[in-house]
């Protein structure tokens, strides 16, 4: 009659054993699953809709800055146009941030505060005789405008912030 028990031992904490086993596997299991989930749902497609209107409205609100920074009143677009542009790329920035962590956060606010400068000195440049514009402001909006020009700046924030994305996305 011993020999019966341990068979019967051996047994049951087989089956104890695989029981935890299996719980343990399924619940991995269960929690990679909810992982994809998430990542190709709506939020992941909305999130992914915002950061690509973020990157096309960077890209054609720095087009609108710069060519009005370089021909000025001969632009085919009003300053009043590209104040309008860069309100909408601030209003994005806004309404995206539920999205945006705090480095993308930084490096859009950077990227916005650069196209301003180069705008309002501009604007300033061609609404205002000489006379009336501040010791080296002509000497800083030209050295603003050569910098978003040349886009070393720009170009680095840019890529910051393209990296920062894929990161968030997983994306190697």
């Amino acid at each position: 009659m011993e020999n019966f028990w341990t068979p019967v031992a051996c047994a049951f904490a087989t089956v104890i054993g695989n029981v935890a086993f299996l719980a343990y596997v399924k619940n991995d299991l269960d929690k990679k699953l909810e992982t994809f989930k998430i990542a190709y749902s709506g939020i992941f497609k909305e999130k992914l809709e915002v950061y690509k209107n973020l990157l096309e409205r960077m890209d054609y609100t720095k087009s609108l800055v710069l060519n009005y920074g370089h021909s000025g009143n001969n632009f085919e677009v009003k300053p009043v146009e590209i104040m309008r542009e860069i309100n909408v790329f601030i209003k994005l920035i806004e309404h995206g941030s539920i999205f945006y962590n705090d480095s993308i956060t930084k490096i859009v606010s950077e990227i916005r505060i650069e196209f301003q400068d180069v705008f309002d000195l501009s604007f300033r440049r061609f609404h205002l005789k000489q006379s009336e514009l501040k010791d080296g402001e002509f000497d800083e909006y030209l050295i603003k405008l050569g910098q978003l020009t040349s886009g070393r700046n720009y170009s680095e924030l840019k890529n910051q912030l393209i990296n920062t994305i894929r990161e968030e996305f997983h994306i190697k």
